[in-house]
């Protein structure tokens, strides 16, 4: 080959990196193929006399196998020489690591290293030709000088980028890595709430759910990074390969897509898709207490794409209780499935009289965050990442509200209105005058937590302080067939509190207009107001009647 390709080819190669500065991935993996157990980068400034500029001197040190007379010969100066070739504890194949130190143009570079008794110095010039120099004192490893003319400014630039470069390209090495005598290594995990990992010879795999709607990943070789990015392959799953079966691109910017490449992807696969959830569901169970934990709206969203995606491992995980009952204790999946089969599973945010008589009757009532509950009873479809919405994609439809379906006042001790027996004979004798089909008349309150009737006068109910579907409470029959209810009157309710006023003297007028209330919307028409009307003052004239005499 000519003097002018081998040139060529020279600068093609070194010039084939888009950053310069990954030269130190370069060197730093050179190393760690030599067996070093550290590697340090060190700088020094050498300051430049009157107004010239100085020169800047970086330090690249392994302390692993070397390199002898024939390796220099072979290896360093002979390009595309390697004999890494189907050996995989070799993180390079293409022998051409060391040519990147010359893509930051260097003054020079100087090569120490000392292998089976020989100790060489290889002093690279500007113009890349260079001498081999025999030492008489050995060095441990390989040291590299590299020595660049640069000012004051840009040697701090250089040496802040040279630490982003680093840290970038080499936090996961399992071999240490000091920068200017600090290590940059970094675990090799993901920073989020549930993962799920494997490993085996060789190779290392962590998976996890994230956020972000662009799934992330990243590929590496004995912890040096090959590729990161984001957005080709699981959405909402971040996922790093560290395995030495994984190779990059000639370009280095790109891991090599082969057999090996897909093994890996492989391992990935069977996490996202039966360890991951497993963990999940794991996660969210020892999380049960902690409703509003900051990671709980990023695992109840994975679990609603797990439920929607994956819905047999909900069935095979059954024994999980991640959700609890209102009254504290844990619900399985296996339960909660059951319950809402049989059409008793309901949602609420506090206890109440209603869900401890669904308790009683055998039935499931879930734990709801407070602002779900605001949510839904302001009319707003609850949007945000919580149990709610993982609950909805698990049974396939919106859950039930325990309070938007029953209601259950509660009884007013006798006595604890001394107006309310006036009101309570009034309220009976219009209404069975009129043909009701009513049981009996009580006094309640509405008001208690857990409350959907808390703005109506009275309702009906089989047994008075029951159970009741709330669709049902208006319902009273005037017709031989009906079945009897009972007339439950709201204690709390403004307008019933102002007839209980007027029921000390006028007790018959206090229950006509509750009755119209009560009947208004419903069964209320002109002439169901004038049979009313007529039968409290038909009463009322009786009344008056019998204090006459």
């Amino acid at each position: 080959m000519a003097v002018t390709d081998t040139h060529d080819a020279l600068d093609n190669l070194v010039n084939q990196f888009s950053d310069p500065m990954s030269f130190f991935r370069e060197l730093i993996q050179n190393a760690l193929d030599a067996g070093t157990p550290e590697i340090e980068v060190d700088f020094e400034y050498e300051p430049g006399k009157g107004s010239q500029a100085g020169v800047m001197i970086v330090h690249v040190n392994d302390f692993g196998a070397g390199m002898d007379r024939e390796i220099i010969d072979t290896k360093l100066t002979r390009l595309f020489s390697s004999s890494k070739d189907g050996d995989f504890t070799k993180i390079g194949r293409f022998g051409i690591g060391f040519v990147s130190v010359f893509a930051i143009n260097p003054d020079a570079v100087c090569v120490d290293t000392s292998r089976g008794g020989e100790t060489w110095r290889v002093l690279f010039k500007r113009d890349r030709t260079f001498v081999r120099i025999a030492l008489d004192k050995p060095v441990d490893g390989t040291k590299i000088r590299i020595l660049k003319t640069s000012t004051p400014e840009e040697y701090d630039a250089f040496i802040a980028r040279a630490r982003e470069v680093v840290s970038y390209w080499c936090r996961h090495t399992r071999t240490e890595i000091l920068f200017q005598g600090e290590p940059v290594n970094q675990p090799f995990g993901l920073d989020l709430p549930c993962t799920a990992s494997h490993e085996e010879e060789g190779t290392r795999v962590v998976v996890g759910y994230r956020a972000e709607p662009a799934g992330w990943f990243g590929f590496y070789n004995k912890g040096l990074t090959l590729h990161e990015g984001s957005g080709e392959f699981w959405p909402h799953v971040a996922f790093k390969v560290d395995s030495r079966y994984l190779e990059h691109t000639l370009t280095r910017d790109n891991v090599l897509r082969d057999d090996n490449f897909a093994k890996a992807l492989g391992i990935v696969k069977r996490l996202v898709t039966t360890e991951l959830p497993k963990r999940l569901l794991a996660a969210l169970e020892k999380r049960r207490e902690s409703p509003k934990d900051r990671d709980a709206p990023l695992l109840h969203s994975a679990l609603a794409r797990v439920a929607r995606e994956q819905p047999k491992v909900l069935q095979q995980e059954g024994a999980r209780a991640i959700f609890r009952s209102i009254s504290g204790d844990p619900v399985t999946l296996e339960a909660l499935l059951r319950a809402s089969r049989k059409k008793r599973l309901y949602v609420e945010d506090m206890p109440s009289l209603v869900t401890e008589a669904i308790l009683a009757d055998g039935g499931v009532v879930l734990q709801m965050d407070s602002q779900e509950t605001k949510q839904f009873k302001s009319g707003r479809k609850v949007s945000s990442a919580t149990a709610y919405q993982a609950l909805e994609a698990i049974l396939g439809q919106e859950p039930r509200w325990a309070s938007q379906l029953f209601c259950r006042p509660r009884l007013a001790p006798e006595g604890e209105v001394p107006e309310w027996p006036r009101l309570q004979r009034a309220l009976m004798a219009l209404l069975d005058g009129w043909g009701a089909r009513l049981s009996g008349v009580s006094l309640a309150h509405f008001a208690d937590l857990g409350s959907s009737i808390g703005d109506l006068v009275a309702i009906t109910q089989e047994e008075p302080g029951c159970l009741s579907q709330v669709e049902e409470v208006r319902r009273l029959g005037t017709t031989f067939l009906s079945r009897s209810r009972a007339l439950v009157t709201n204690a709390d309710h403004r307008i019933v509190k102002a007839c209980l006023g007027l029921a000390d003297k006028e007790p018959e007028l206090a229950a006509y207009a509750l009755a119209k209330l009560f009947l208004l919307g419903d069964k209320l028409t002109t002439v169901v107001d004038g049979e009313l009307a007529t039968i409290s003052l038909e009463g009322r004239r009786l009344r008056a009647a019998a204090g006459a005499r």
